[in-house]
């Protein structure tokens, strides 16, 4: 066997494997924002209707601009949405996109990028919370 053919088994192997050992469910990743709660925060009892409140709420960003999270993403989470590029966003809801909320490291690039271009700043494990409660209560 060549080097060469022992790393191409380990890469076909690797990329075989990865859905099964990075696919999580949105339970897994809710419970991993759970447990990075801080002990100054604590679980709301009403954190689907936070989580609707976050999403829906308008601020002024730092370029002056009025955003919200359901700019891109639409009113409606089950629905694309558009960025301000023009791209398409395939739904939020993990009812109407079973991607969503399933890896936690994509989970949080976009919830680090989003909340730092809505909210100017990084979105609490509290607030993360709250949004997945509700968008994942969307059917």
């Amino acid at each position: 066997m060549t080097i060469k053919f022992v790393l191409k088994s380990i890469g076909i192997l690797w990329m075989l494997g990865s859905p099964l050992v990075f696919a999580q469910n949105v339970d897994a990743v809710l419970n991993h924002y759970k447990n990075n709660l801080t002990q100054n925060e604590q679980l709301d009892p009403n954190a689907t209707q936070e989580g609707k409140t976050l999403y829906l709420r308008d601020v002024i960003n730092k370029k002056g601009e009025k955003i919200s999270c359901h700019t891109c993403h639409g009113l409606d989470p089950k629905t694309q949405g558009k960025s301000k590029a023009g791209k398409i966003i395939e739904p939020l809801a993990p009812s109407a996109n079973a991607q969503r909320f399933t890896d936690i490291k994509k989970v949080e690039k976009w919830f680090r990028r989003n909340c730092r271009d809505v909210f100017d700043r990084e979105c609490t494990a509290k607030e993360k919370v709250n949004f997945i409660s509700y968008i994942t209560s969307v059917k």
